[in-house]
């Protein structure tokens, strides 16, 4: 019997093995607008033809497609790849107004691959459930931030989760500005691991209080807080 040739990326499988997987950096490159295949980021905020879900999401919608049929220039959207198809993590409006405005084919991206260090057959062809594509994309985000800072969730009190694509990466750039300046630069000529968890115990313990204090997570119990800490 040969291989199907529809098959669903089981992303809670192949996560086991997330040390097999790379983020790489394509820089900006124009990619097939029909190889955009979801919407990680905004998920909640767009149809699945990318249309504006909320009467304030249209706004933006009608404002940047005002702008394209002027002849703005807008900057490059983000996505990332996963084998041959494209999710959006920032410029969902943009998408919307380039295939309803231009009919484009193609769009400027940023392009972050996740490159598998495993063979992917090519007898099959592969189809995405974007919830499951999400999730996976954020953990494997939480996994190079673990390696890039040192901060080990299995052994701090109050893990580092979130619910949004790219707040690890804010994380990442919030420790960093930490290492750099605190107290006149103590920490700069230090392996990251001592600003990262003396940012830990200072800034995001802090937070922490003020969010228990404030009961905050019992009226958004799908988040954490983590994602709260943005707001501090």
């Amino acid at each position: 019997m040969s291989e199907s040739r529809n098959v669903l990326v089981d992303f809670g499988t192949i996560e086991k093995n997330i040390q097999k997987y790379k983020i790489k950096n394509r820089g900006i490159e124009a990619i097939p607008m029909d190889k955009i295949v979801g919407s990680l980021g905004r998920y909640n905020d767009f149809s699945e033809n990318f249309l504006p879900r909320r009467g304030d999401m249209g706004i933006r919608y009608e404002s940047i497609k005002k702008g394209m049929l002027g002849g703005a220039i807008f900057p490059p959207i983000k996505v990332y790849q996963v084998l041959d198809n494209y999710f959006i993590i920032d410029g969902h409006h943009r998408v919307t107004a380039a295939k309803n405005v231009s009919n484009a084919t193609y769009i400027d991206a940023e392009v972050s691959e996740i490159d598998f260090d495993f063979e992917i057959s090519p007898a099959k062809s592969y189809s995405y459930n974007t919830e499951s594509a999400r999730e996976f994309l954020i953990k494997l985000e939480e996994h190079f931030f673990q390696i890039k800072t040192n901060i080990s969730n299995a052994v701090i009190k109050y893990p580092l989760k979130v619910t949004e694509l790219v707040s690890f990466g804010k994380l990442y750039e919030e420790i960093i500005n930490y290492k750099d300046s605190y107290n006149k630069g103590e920490f700069q000529n230090k392996p990251i691991i001592f600003a990262s968890y003396h940012w830990y115990e200072h800034r995001f313990l802090t937070a922490v209080n003020i969010i228990e204090g404030e009961d905050v997570l019992s009226g958004f119990p799908h988040r954490t807080y983590t994602d709260f800490f943005f707001f501090f």
